[in-house]
Order: structure tokens, then sequence, then C-alpha cells
């Protein structure tokens, strides 16, 4: 399939996300462009512009009812932040809920990698010189709080903190 062409006169990158969707689609994060597609023939079922910033990871829960979207450099409530999640349908696109604009996420040195699990999506980014993995809750994008054995760690509002990188698989 051809993606649409850029909007952005000097996109950041040629980075394309991608993740299986429900029955037999599949979800292409694309700059500034979500593109459902259908697996069998590359017919493109719908695209769905982001309101502002760049996609930078998408991932889709395993009941495919729900697509997550990380951005890049987005504006939430008017206000200018380094990065966001989405929950989108699965199915049609449509935007359930997003991050705040003041939150764990919007407070990171960039967009993050997404892994959707049943109940909500695992986001790992950087914060400058350390990285952190926090779980999302499905339905609201709340970082979900840490087992009471956790909160002596460094940083008790993160799952993992690891010094210059981040990641989730």
């Amino acid at each position: 399939i051809q993606l649409p062409r850029s909007k952005n006169p000097e996109p950041v990158g040629f980075t394309v996300a991608v993740t299986d969707g429900p029955s037999d689609t599949v979800w292409v994060g694309d700059d500034q462009s979500l593109i459902h597609v259908d697996a069998r023939d590359g017919a493109i079922l719908s695209s769905v512009p982001t309101t502002s910033g760049t996609v930078d990871s998408i991932s889709v829960d395993p009941s495919g009812h729900y697509l997550y979207v990380s951005l890049g450099n987005p504006t939430i409530s008017g206000q200018a932040v380094d990065a966001a999640v989405l929950e989108l349908d699965a199915r049609t696109g449509r935007t359930l809920v997003e991050t705040p604009a003041r939150s764990v996420v919007t407070e990171s040195a960039g967009a993050g990698a997404l892994t959707a699990v049943p109940g909500g999506v695992w986001t790992s980014f950087r914060t400058g010189m350390a990285g952190q993995t926090v779980l999302l809750r499905q339905s609201d994008l709340a970082m979900i709080g840490l087992p009471s054995s956790d909160m002596n760690v460094p940083f008790s509002d993160s799952v993992f903190e690891w010094m210059m990188t981040a990641s989730t698989t």
C-alpha cells in the first residue's frame, strides 16, 4: 500500500509502526496518520489523522478491542508536551481517551514504545538519562500503582527503571 504523503515539510524520520488489528486487519502508524488495512487484500479500510504530534508506536490489546498510540510532541488541552498515549477503538479508530497534559507520560523526554496487554498498555520511555516502564490502565490511561513491596525502590512511580534506555517487549 502507498502511505499518504507526510504533511511535515521536514519529517523527523521514516519510522512506520505496524500492529495486527481485529479480524484479519493491521494498523499502520506513519507520521500523523493511522491507517487501517485489510490484511487479505491490502485495501485501506480507514485513515485516521492525529490531531497533533507524530505516531511513534502502536499496539492492539489481545482482545482486539483497543488500539494504543504513542505520540511524540503533541498538544494536549492547549499545552505542548513531549509525549502522549491515546486509546482508540481498534475497529473504528475513534479516540476513547488520551493521557492528560500532566502525567508521567507527558513529562517524559519523548514518545514511548508500547505493548498492549489485557486491561491496559505498558509504555517504556526516556526521562532524560534514564528510562522508565509503566503500566497504564485501560479506560482512563491512569498509571497503575506498584505493589507495596516495591515502594522502597528509587523512582517508586515506575515498575522498571533503566539508565540510558527504555524497552518494552
